[in-house]
């Protein structure tokens, strides 16, 4: 499967979180296989996942990040 068409259908979710943990989140939420990216964002302050799958998958993605590292302030995606 191409890049392109791995992409086409995912999810972007633009996660807001507190200064200075961007880069532990983004590391733990780029584990799983169904994520193709988790990039830090506006100096720091936000992190955009591209996830593929089911709206299902993303869910879980956003509940373990936050579970895990405890510091989310905010969640929000964009289907491509």
């Amino acid at each position: 499967m191409t890049d392109t068409e791995q992409i086409v259908g995912a999810t972007v979710l633009r996660v807001r979180v507190l200064s200075g943990k961007a880069d532990t989140i983004a590391a733990s939420c780029a584990k799983p296989p169904d994520v193709l990216t988790a990039d830090v964002v506006l100096g720091g302050e936000e992190i955009n996942v591209v996830v593929t799958g089911a709206p299902a998958a993303r869910d879980r993605l956003l509940h373990s990040c936050q579970g895990r590292n405890g510091v989310m302030i905010e969640g929000g995606n964009t289907d491509i």
